[in-house]
């Protein structure tokens, strides 16, 4: 009588190998061998070091060819084999460097649903943009349900509009709170009818979450299409966060080839706009010259634009001893514009050291809640700001929003005070250090 003992000799990896380095996330699998004592059955390549199930899908009858990997930067591949007792191999493994991939995103159905993402840019351009799971990690949690994501390689977004996001290898994204970002959206489709009066946009874009505050590590280039008509012209950056008004960043950006590109580490909404784009050169453009001492004050009351703008004049003195010739500088409109916007700027810095200043001083008398505005509310998240409480990268609007509630939130659970998001009666007293 014969005795047939059980398989109990796992099979074993006798080579597996992949290039060092690759410039997509799906490599060729270089060698990739086993032998076992009766037969191998099943190879398997994953990324994980935990012995895998019997039952995992991935099994193929033969040793895999390529393997995609999850996402990029610094990667290794793990290489299993089976046989047909369900013994599992030792591992053995792989490393590839993948950090120099860009990703494109691929949108081509109108229905803001993705595909998929490609390492090619053959893949075209899109017009809104949906997070894909497989580009980035989670701090915590799933991409679906956390507040921090890490991007797996470089993005590339491109709108429909032309309109374009870069975001470098290993940006962080954080968000004010839990939230799904798989939802995230870039889109040209942004409402600019409540820009600030004396401006007009020239150009816009939205890119992050819709309802809540995004922010990055690294800094995310922007690029937005503008009529080429403004070449040479200086716009400023507008950013709106949900639920606040628009701000100006002091972020600005000289149009080139039809195009405004800036860098920021705030997701939101944007619009590059034009300062003043219809001021009365006749008056404006005079004074100005005159300010510079390139025309004398008897000339501006007959100045037009024409003989202000774009003209070269020369003026000859003589005398017995020397001969002098001048040429009045050239000034153009865009010029003008330019030096309104940079003394704009120089205004609004100094009036947010005076209110730095002021709001120190502030004795705060009466409550403020969601959606109250003013210089009341400006006052209390400029104390709020100074306190750590309310974000030093956000612009204190006047607007009590969002953010202003959650940074007074903060300021109550450091204070054992009621979290209401409320500024009221017992959150004054604190304030005020009654």
């Amino acid at each position: 009588m014969s005795i047939t003992l059980p398989d109990t000799t796992p099979p074993a990896i006798a080579s597996f190998s992949m290039p060092a380095t690759a410039a997509s996330t799906t490599v060729s699998v270089s060698s990739f061998t086993a032998t076992d004592n009766v037969g191998v059955t099943g190879y398997l390549i994953n990324e994980s070091s935990s012995t895998p199930s019997l039952s995992d899908p991935n099994w193929s009858g033969s040793a895999p060819a390529t393997y995609t990997f999850s996402g990029s930067g610094s990667r290794t591949a793990y290489a299993w084999a089976k046989d047909g007792a369900g013994n599992i191999s030792s591992s053995a493994s792989a490393t590839v460097d993948l950090t120099g991939i860009t990703y494109y995103i691929n949108y081509d159905d109108g229905s803001d649903s993705n595909t998929g993402y490609s390492t090619s840019s053959s893949w075209g351009t899109i017009d809104k943009f949906i997070l894909y799971p497989g580009l980035v990690t989670p701090t915590t949690g799933v991409v679906t349900s956390t507040n921090q994501i890490t991007f797996n390689g470089s993005l590339q977004i491109t709108l429909l509009s032309g309109a374009s996001i870069a975001i470098p290898i290993n940006t962080i994204m954080t968000a004010s709170t839990t939230i799904d970002f798989s939802q995230m959206e870039a889109t040209s489709t942004v409402s600019i009818s409540d820009i600030p009066s004396g401006y007009s946009s020239k150009g816009i874009i939205s890119f992050g979450d819709s309802s809540h505050s995004l922010s990055s590590n690294n800094p995310i280039v922007i690029q937005i299409p503008i009529n080429s008509s403004y070449n040479g012209l200086t716009l400023v950056i507008f950013r709106k966060e949900p639920g606040e008004s628009w701000i100006n960043t002091g972020i600005t950006c000289a149009v080139s080839n039809g195009i405004c590109q800036f860098t920021t580490t705030q997701l939101s909404e944007f619009s590059a706009s034009l300062q003043n784009e219809n001021i009365n050169t006749s008056t404006t453009a005079a004074h100005i010259l005159v300010g510079a001492g390139l025309i004398s004050a008897a000339q501006t009351s007959a100045a037009t634009p024409t003989s202000l703008i774009n003209q070269e004049t020369t003026t000859t003195m003589s005398s017995s001893t020397s001969t002098l010739t001048t040429a009045t500088k050239i000034i153009t409109r865009e010029q003008i514009l330019s030096l309104i916007s940079q003394i704009q700027q120089k205004i609004n810095y100094l009036i947010s050291q005076l209110n730095q200043i002021n709001a120190q001083k502030v004795i705060f008398s009466r409550d403020a809640d969601f959606g109250t505005t003013g210089w009341y509310v400006k006052m209390l998240q400029l104390r709020l700001q100074n306190l750590g409480f309310f974000p030093k990268n956000q612009r204190t609007t006047g607007y009590f929003g969002q953010i202003t509630k959650n940074s007074l939130i903060l300021f109550q659970k450091s204070n054992n005070i009621s979290q209401t998001g409320v500024f009221d009666s017992s959150t004054r007293r604190v304030m005020n250090g009654e």
